[in-house]
């Protein structure tokens, strides 16, 4: 749910009462003979050794990584953990994220929370809905990216048979109901593409709209991303009638009724994945046709990004993974330093620029290097 993390990771960015330690670790790289417990303490040492050193006692370090030493005890936790862990630890908040991706073994600490392994999560978390639609039956599937589940949809027939029945129902009952039309007009037969037997096409529609009506009064509730699964002109129809903003141009194609819940949801996690995927791309090209046309639109200069970041002037910004620029800002001056290996008391400023981004509504993309628009490990678009 990105929407619900947006709101923790803006919680932790206003987080303002240190020492805050940020504990970052994956375990898809851990030996067989380091368990991820082991290596949690490890990285709690580590952590430990970086409060010392900005000058905190060690009675307040014992306090603050309690919770965390209890948890590296905990066998049930970590027979369930998935790729990869975050830990954010200060004197008032304690807050585990299991990740459904692998990150870079990464510590620090300071007087504010690191947040942008975080990041991913914002869309791998995502919700979304599958519309698993044929004349037989009908399914609305509600998915994370680690779940699933059937929702009901009130008021939709549950097959096309079922929508018949119920329009003869409604013309032998309700004098005047329904769309005015030319009496005896019927529409076109529609034949093969999965049909086992002819069907007019106002017929077809009428289905289609009924069970539109029932899935936009859910998305309404919670908005989110809808993937349609079924025959092609079936799916032609739906999209013909429906009102709802949010279906996603790919679908997944032929008949649904085989297939079950789990095996919808992966083929249509996939066709999730590939919109950030499309708009990292968009936004990437976008990037380079403003540094041809509009060089004032965009920047690589760090001294610019992170001060426009804090002001809301960041339209999007560009981070390339497991990459670092330690130093300081000061925001009643914007006055930045870097320093080539980190110190004591620095803060990574290329988490700053992707924290202050999205705390003024712009879009961060955390990409492989290879993936960056130039070969500068920070870029940002800034708003005209």
């Amino acid at each position: 749910m990105e929407g619900h993390l947006d709101e923790e990771l803006v919680a932790l960015a206003h987080h303002q009462e240190g020492p805050c330690l940020s504990v970052f670790m994956s375990l898809g790289q851990r030996g067989l003979e380091t368990p991820g417990n082991e290596m949690l303490g490890h990285l709690l040492t580590i952590g430990a050794q970086q409060l010392q050193a900005s000058g905190q006692r060690q009675e307040q370090i014992d306090m603050l990584l309690a919770p965390a030493l209890e948890l590296a005890n905990d066998r049930l936790f970590w027979s369930r953990s998935r790729h990869g862990i975050a830990l954010f630890i200060a004197p008032d908040l304690f807050r585990i994220y299991q990740l459904p991706y692998n990150i870079a073994t990464l510590v620090v600490s300071g007087m504010r929370f690191h947040l942008t392994p975080l990041f991913p999560m914002r869309y791998l978390s995502e919700p979304f809905y599958i519309l698993a639609l044929s004349k037989q039956q009908v399914r609305l599937l509600y998915a994370t990216d680690s779940s699933v589940m059937q929702l009901e949809l009130p008021k939709a027939p549950k097959s096309l048979a079922e929508s018949l029945q119920y329009d003869e129902f409604e013309a032998q009952h309700q004098l005047h109901s329904g769309i005015p039309g030319n009496a005896g007009e019927r529409g076109p037969i529609f034949h093969g593409q999965g049909a086992t037997s002819d069907v007019a096409k106002d017929e077809i529609l009428r289905y289609c709209q009924q069970i539109d009506h029932a899935v936009e009064r859910v998305l309404q509730k919670q908005p989110a991303p809808l993937v349609l699964a079924g025959v092609s002109y079936l799916l032609a129809l739906y999209r013909s009638t429906t009102t709802c903003k949010s279906i996603v141009d790919d679908c997944l194609t032929g008949s649904p009724d085989q297939a079950t819940d789990k095996q919808l949801y992966d083929h249509a996690w996939a066709l999730v994945l590939s919109l950030r995927n499309q708009q990292q791309q968009a936004t990437s090209e976008h990037y380079c046709t403003l540094a041809a046309q509009i060089p004032s639109r965009v920047t690589s200069h760090l001294r610019t990004i992170v001060p426009a970041a804090t002001n809301g002037h960041v339209e999007a910004l560009f981070v390339a993974n497991n990459c670092h620029q330690w130093g300081t800002y000061d925001p009643t001056s914007y006055t930045l330093v870097l320093h080539a290996v980190e110190q004591i008391g620095d803060a990574d400023l290329f988490d700053i620029a992707a924290v202050q981004t999205l705390l003024h509504k712009g879009n961060v993309f955390l990409v492989a290097a290879d993936h960056m628009p130039t070969a500068d490990p920070c870029v940002a678009i800034l708003r005209p």
